[in-house]
């Protein structure tokens, strides 16, 4: 029973079964007027000029043109290219020569639609070859129009961006454009009817048509052959004489019920039997037209059979829709040629009415289509819903050649492919088959048929092959794998799911065009075979064994209606050498908080583990530290902003088993993520000014945290004041408790991470006067803190008074060298800006910083933690004496002694006496870059330079007068290419140097190519790092890097993942090894991304980070 509610769980159980989409249309060529002599045979003239139009609704095909030269230039509308010599352009089977042409490309056009209309004009030795004929002319006009590329190539020169506007072909050119449209309304003139006259003597009758009883009703045949000489008399009109004669169709057989095989009138193209509805059946009239696909036009025939039809042969491209079919609504067809059998009609009045394209009526109307045929099917929306809320399911049958009754919604189709598209879901269900029988307004039969959900169905990676299968669109009760039915918790109505029901036989699952797995039978949603299953986790490292997870969506799996804007997912997981694990993961987004308007967005997690093995972190420290058998974490994060009267609301509450969990199971989250604390801020602002209160409490004694209980603080910024000053101040009233962590690690500031509780009220002020002396700036400033602390490190009551005084500076400079072009360095005119600036500050206080705890922390936790550790741990350093510089309590490295010389004056227990000069140039080389008439300026290269000089250096910088001497220099080679250099250096023996220096290129198809060099003393790490991503396809792509440290003589750490990207599937393949973990490891994941995948959650995914399972690390 739970089976037949939801057949995916057969699915599920093998883990692999996704369903492909498929969503390109195929494009149709239009054919030209033929040439033809007397006789009927081709010749090839030459036209003194030549009219061609190829615009194709939904076509993609790319145009290609290549000529010896080309120059190009632009306005605001319109991109211009000039071709010359050995012109060649080509789009699908059409090829088009010339000695020279103008191309006009509508730039407005292709920014509001996405297509390229391209207008060109040819002259000199014209040639146009479409496939189906070749046309000769002197000169030329031609529209093309595509959706997708529009490339040109210069064979002998690279393409001159220059304005050719006063080359005579363009004017020539704008006098063919002219004439091209003149010649266009002509040809739309309608030609008058022409009537064929009869069968000449001799010639035989057609066979009378044969109706068979239903109880004698024969199977399927093999089609019969077109009479000879026949004396019917055929009307005709010709909207487009000379056309290409039809092609015989090859067989096809009629496995319809209810229908008999007939003798085909003449002009049918081949034979083949005719399905007749059955008298019995009545059928309402439906509405239909007929139009031409192209601007060429097409070819009508009427010829009466005898028992009373009329079939209407149409060919030259034709678009078809019939309105009001029972059980759908609208039909759209397209084909090469069709065939319109109707009954009781005027075969005058069918012929005016396909002449001057209007609708018109037929009760029993069936159909043959050939070539490029495609037949779209749209259901009525549902009545009552608004417009656009839940437009009807759409339907699409592309195929060779298809027989199709409307009055009864049965077709048949060989070497078909068909497509069922649901508005909310983002990609389609998409089956290919050599039959396809459609048997109903929504149900479907198959015969050798491949099922996949797929965008790219030239090439799927996941796909089913099955031997026989019947399709049902249907409306089902919408279950959970438990049996609870789903509840609309607004309206506590019962709530339905529409699914493709499929039933196959002998069934073949394959992977990458490999087959893993085998049913006879098969039964299930094609939409969503997989259930609740979102994604599929193996894989093997040194640190936790064989890695096994799955990703469950948690409103399928237990029957809830998910909230709009939500996700929410179940992590199960197990890892050999540690254990089993489960976790959850919840993220949101509204427009308001319980009735509070506000955006809205938040996260919440839990995870947990039975963890039975040893915790390996690398770095020289200790393998197999303690560690709880149960770990685990909680975490909740919630953000309200843009709430009325200038409120902003932030909060977290979080909780860590033990130390280092998080680190070990969830390390890209420890290394760069938010400190794991909990915490909440409320803020209110108003233009410059504001106020915000937070509370802060320690939930893990390992850290060094300072618990707020509560801190208020308010602030006004950039107040002017009688126009000549501006002052900037701000203040708060806080408790603190700074609490120490209980490791037993040595703390990274001995002076101020000492435990202390007290109360602290401070007032903030700087003041400044700006003033220019023509392009020099400067800015006298004074800056003061009052502050008060309850219970300082010596126990006392003690205040603070902090302050002084400066002036800032800086002077533009800038010189323009528009000669200075060189195509080899990517350089249209250099514009040098320079800014020199310098700052001199010199403040004293009242008590030193070292008799208050440090209650704002200078560093996140990842960082203190690390530095703890090293201390902890000196073996890492291959350099002793370098490695007790970090060890000892060496102040060069202490945290709170570098913001004091880098005068940070944002933490108000790290403020001291400091008398410093700091001074920077910061230069830009620009350039122009791009087509002409849409350049852009670009930075070329960058170079900033910055250092301080301390005039007080025994006191202010441990005897020596430099310090924080620093460079940044970049260098955008082209648009996708870059060189890059850092370093800064404290120039004092043993103090800290930096250097970094490496290379960037990036391409649009995200090929991304990296090399550099970091050097970082005194720890002697001396790191070569290489990265690429390169994307073989649009599908297939490796992702590589390696870090090699010549000091430690180590490769520190490897990857490489290849990775299968598309619509249906997402496959990884992964292989890891840290040497400082001495961890070796490989992944794969599954990520199956059906058609249901869009649907299946409505969670802003791309909103919050996924750190759900361990095995998405």
């Amino acid at each position: 029973m739970l089976l037949r509610k939801k057949p995916y769980l057969l699915f599920a159980a093998f883990l692999l079964s996704a369903f492909y989409c498929f969503g390109q249309l195929q494009a149709f060529q239009v054919i030209a007027p033929a040439k033809t002599t007397a006789q009927g045979k081709t010749t090839p003239q030459i036209e003194p000029f030549a009219s061609f139009q190829r615009k194709i609704s939904g076509d993609s095909k790319p145009v290609r043109v290549d000529a010896d030269s080309i120059s190009s230039w632009s306005d605001k509308s319109k991109y211009y290219l000039l071709l010359k010599g050995h012109v060649f352009l080509e789009q699908s089977v059409l090829q088009i020569r010339g000695d020279q042409a103008l191309i006009v490309a509508d730039i407005e056009s292709y920014k509001m639609r996405g297509i390229w209309e391209l207008g060109i004009y040819l002259n000199g030795n014209v040639k146009i070859d479409n496939s189906a004929e070749v046309r000769n002319a002197k000169t030329a006009y031609i529209e093309l129009a595509t959706r997708g590329e529009f490339r040109f190539n210069a064979v002998k020169s690279k393409v001159e961006q220059k304005d050719s506007s006063a080359d005579p072909l363009f004017k020539a050119a704008q006098e063919g454009k002219a004439k091209s449209i003149e010649e266009q309304k002509k040809s739309q003139k309608p030609a008058p009817d022409k009537v064929v006259p009869p069968a000449k003597p001799g010639e035989e009758k057609p066979k009378p048509v044969s109706l068979l009883s239903p109880q004698n009703k024969p199977e399927p045949v093999l089609p019969i052959g077109v009479p000879s000489s026949p004396t019917l008399v055929t009307t005709s009109y010709q909207n487009n004489p000379g056309l290409a004669p039809v092609n015989p169709a090859p067989v096809l057989q009629n496995p319809l019920p209810r229908t008999v095989p007939v003798t085909p009138p003449i002009g049918i193209p081949g034979g083949i039997p005719i399905p007749i509805t059955s008298s019995d059946i009545d059928i309402p009239a439906r509405q239909y037209s007929v139009s031409p696909r192209g601007s060429s036009g097409f070819n009508i025939r009427m010829e009466p059979l005898a028992n009373g039809e009329q079939a209407v042969i149409v060919s030259g491209g034709v678009i078809m829709n019939v309105k009001d079919v029972a059980g759908i609504g609208l039909v759209d067809i397209e084909a090469d040629r069709l065939v319109i059998w109707t009954k009781g009609a005027n075969p005058q009045e069918i012929i005016g009415n396909l002449k001057k394209q209007t609708n018109q009526s037929g009760k029993e109307l069936e159909l043959y289509l050939s070539g490029h045929v495609e037949v779209r099917q749209q259901d009525p929306a549902k009545p009552g819903n608004k417009k656009g809320s839940d437009a009807g399911e759409v339907r699409i049958i592309r195929a060779d050649e298809v027989y199709y009754d409307i009055g009864r919604n049965t077709a048949v189709a060989l070497n078909g492919e068909l497509e069922f598209y649901q508005p909310k879901l983002t990609d389609p269900l998409f089956v290919r088959a050599k039959e396809i029988q459609q048997l109903a307004a929504n149900q479907y039969k198959v015969v050798k048929a491949e099922v996949f959900s797929s965008k790219m169905p030239a090439d799927p990676g996941l796909k089913i092959y099955v031997a026989e299968a019947t399709i049902e669109e249907r409306t089902i009760p919408k279950f959970s794998i438990f049996g609870k039915r789903f509840v609309d918790r607004n309206t506590e109505q019962e709530l339905d799911q529409k699914e493709s029901y499929v039933r196959a036989k002998n069934m073949f699952i394959e992977l990458e065009n490999f087959p893993i797995f085998y049913l006879p039978y098969l039964q299930g949603d094609g939409r969503d075979p997989l259930g609740p299953i979102e994604g599929v986790n193996l894989g093997f490292n040194n640190i936790f064994g064989g890695q096994f997870g799955l990703t469950l969506n948690a409103f399928d799996l237990l029957g809830i209606q998910p909230y709009e804007n939500t996700r929410w997912r179940f992590d199960i997981d197990y890892l050999t050498k540690r254990g089993p694990g489960l976790g959850s993961d919840f993220d949101y987004l509204a427009p308001d908080f319980f009735g509070i308007p506000g955006k809205v967005n938040g996260l919440a997690k839990v995870y947990g583990i039975i963890d039975n093995g040893p915790d390996n972190l690398g770095g020289g420290r200790t393998v197999g530290e303690p560690h709880p058998e149960y770990r685990g974490r909680i975490l909740w994060r919630q953000g309200i902003a843009d709430m009325s009267n200038g409120f902003t609301f932030l909060g977290q509450a979080a909780g860590i088993s033990d130390r280092n969990y998080i680190e070990q199971f969830f390390k890209p989250e420890w290394d760069n993520g938010i400190n794991q604390d909990t915490w909440a801020y409320l803020r209110q602002t108003d233009q410059n000014m504001g106020w915000y209160v937070m509370g802060e409490v320690r939930t893990r004694p390992w850290i060094n945290e300072t618990n707020w209980l509560p801190r208020l603080d308010g602030f006004i910024l950039g107040q002017p004041l009688f126009d000549i000053f501006t002052s900037s101040t701000w203040g708060g009233a806080a408790y603190g408790n700074l609490l120490i962590t209980n490791d037993g690690t040595p703390v990274v500031s001995p002076l101020t991470d000492v435990e202390n509780s007290t109360g602290r009220f401070n007032v903030s002020e700087e003041l400044s006067a700006p003033f220019n002396l023509g392009g020099l700036k400067i800015t006298p400033y004074l800056k003061g803190d009052l502050a008060l602390y309850t219970n300082d490190l010596s126990g006392n009551t003690l205040g603070r008074a902090w302050g002084g005084g400066g002036i800032r500076a800086s002077l533009p400079f800038t010189a323009s060298y528009p000669d200075f072009k060189s195509d080899l360095f990517n350089v249209n005119g250099i514009n040098h800006k320079i800014v020199n600036s310098v700052n001199y500050f010199n403040a004293s206080s009242s008590a030193q910083y070292s008799n208050f705890a440090q209650l704002d922390r200078l560093n996140d936790d990842a960082s203190d933690q690390a530095l703890r550790d090293i201390r902890n741990q000196p073996t890492i350093y291959p350099n002793t004496l370098n490695s007790n510089l970090l060890t000892t309590n060496n102040p060069y490295f202490d945290p709170q002694i570098y913001a004091i010389r880098r005068t940070i004056d944002s933490r108000i227990d790290t403020l001291n006496q400091i008398q410093v000069i700091q001074g920077d140039i910061r230069q830009r080389l620009q350039t122009k870059r791009g087509f002409p008439g849409s350049q852009h300026i670009v930075d070329w290269m960058v170079l900033d330079l910055s250092g301080s000089f301390f005039p007080e250096k025994n006191t202010d910088n441990f005897g020596n007068y430099l310090a924080f001497l620093q460079y940044d220099y970049l260098w955008n080679i082209g648009d996708r290419t870059s060189f890059t250099s850092t370093g800064w250096v404290d120039p004092m023996e043993n103090g800290a140097r930096v250097f970094t220096l490496g290379g960037y290129l990036n391409r649009s198809d995200r090929t991304n190519f990296y090399l550099g060099y970091r050097s970082i003393e005194p720890v002697e790490s001396k790191a070569l790092t290489g990265a690429a991503t390169y994307i073989f396809s649009p599908k297939y792509a490796v992702t590589g890097s390696s870090t090699y440290d010549f000091a430690t003589f180590q490769s520190v750490s490897n990857s490489l993942v290849l990775t299968r990207v598309g619509t249906d599937l997402q496959v990884s393949l992964g292989f890891t090894y840290n040497a400082m973990q001495d961890n070796f490891g490989f992944t794969f994941e599954i990520l199956p991304t059906i058609a249901s995948g869009g649907g299946r959650f409505v969670g802003p995914s791309s909103n919050f980070t996924n750190n759900g399972g361990v095995l998405a690390r």
